[in-house]
């Protein structure tokens, strides 16, 4: 018998968030876990910081399938101050600026002998969504970070175009056009965008990582964070005489799918978050990588982080995680990487960008 609880009773609401000018649609997930049911602090609450019988990783469907997402929810520990606890049974699912419609979600979480059944399916109806409520606040207790200084770095596996041009300098000719058009590539640890008193990256309103305002939705350039001193980052082949980046090859058949990201300082707190997403099917490298080429819906999203040690090093301290809801790609695609969260100079938020070329085998 598993000695970790199970997800039931969903619930599930249309909500939306503010990202500069544009909406973007989502689903606002709700579960109860052991005693955790939202009414106030379980009796199985342990704090967050010794794993308890919480689940850390759960899977979302949205029309049996059709959209999956995979969750990772404190993965070494949850917050062990104000109303935290319901880090633990709630998410919220970003649809992109266009989804609407009428959908069927579930959820189920990985125990200690594998994954749970589904919950029953919640319906749900994006076409009356409201704004996004912020579930952490019923404590009273202000929402605060834990971590002082950004946690910098890149995708390490697969390899980021960041590593492949700017940390290791491989020996191809788009890295090497690359290296040459970046201005500072000893700079490569900070691929994110301007940030200014004007235009913060943090939404302190409903606590939302804005990071589609910097770019116009088909620019090609999420690669340089929007920024020329990084624009070799955002080469395309008939920019380099037809050559495209180097790829990994990843071997999805088996369900699972492995990334791994690289720090050089730490960085964690509840708002901070990875989101990776893919390009859709039909793109060409030749596109580029704007939120336009992208799926809108991130295939992991992995909250919270753990406990990192600084090294000079960045890839000796590692996060991995093994992805189950796998991308159903084939062919040539990159992944993106949006690493961030509240925090940043003056707390105003800030976010790190990773480009991965790949090829589904």
């Amino acid at each position: 018998m598993s000695t970790i609880f199970p997800p039931a009773e969903l619930k599930a609401a249309p909500t939306y968030r503010q990202d500069g000018n544009e909406r973007i649609v989502g689903i606002s997930l709700e579960w109860t876990v052991g005693e955790n049911d939202g009414s106030g602090q379980p009796g199985d609450w342990e704090d967050g910081s010794k794993g308890g019988r919480y689940p850390r990783q759960y899977e979302v469907q949205v029309d049996d399938g059709r959209i999956e997402q995979t969750v990772v929810i404190g993965f070494n520990k949850l917050p062990s101050w104000g109303s935290y606890w319901n880090l633990a049974r709630t998410h919220w699912m970003s649809l992109g600026t266009q989804a609407a419609g009428r959908h069927t979600v579930r959820v189920r979480a990985k125990l200690d002998g594998g994954w749970s059944e589904w919950t029953a399916g919640a319906e749900v109806d994006l076409d009356a969504a409201t704004a996004y409520r912020n579930p952490y606040s019923e404590s009273g207790s202000p929402a605060r970070t834990e971590e002082a200084d950004p946690r910098h770095g890149t995708a390490y596996r697969p390899r980021s175009r960041t590593y492949r041009a700017l940390v290791v300098r491989e020996d191809d000719p788009v890295c090497k056009a690359a290296y040459d058009q970046v201005d500072n590539p000893g700079e490569w640890r900070g691929v994110v965008p301007n940030v200014t008193d004007d235009n913060r990256a943090w939404n302190s309103e409903d606590r939302y990582l804005e990071y589609r305002k910097y770019f116009a939705p088909d620019a090609p350039v999420i690669p340089s964070a929007g920024r020329d001193s990084f624009r070799g980052l955002a080469l395309r082949p008939s920019q380099v005489g037809g050559a495209d980046w180097p790829v990994d090859h990843l071997d999805t058949s088996g369900g699972e799918l492995t990334l791994t990201y690289g720090y050089t300082a730490p960085h964690t707190g509840w708002t901070w978050s990875h989101q990776w997403f893919v390009t859709r099917d039909g793109w060409q490298p030749e596109d580029g990588v704007s939120w336009d080429a992208l799926d809108p819906v991130p295939f992991l999203v992995d909250l919270y982080g753990g406990d990192g040690v600084p090294t000079e090093d960045p890839f000796v301290e590692f996060e991995t995680r093994v992805v189950h809801a796998v991308p159903r790609k084939s062919g040539r695609h990159a992944l993106v990487n949006i690493w961030g969260g509240h925090g940043g100079t003056g707390g105003w938020g800030e976010y790190f960008v990773s480009v991965c070329d790949v090829h589904f085998d």
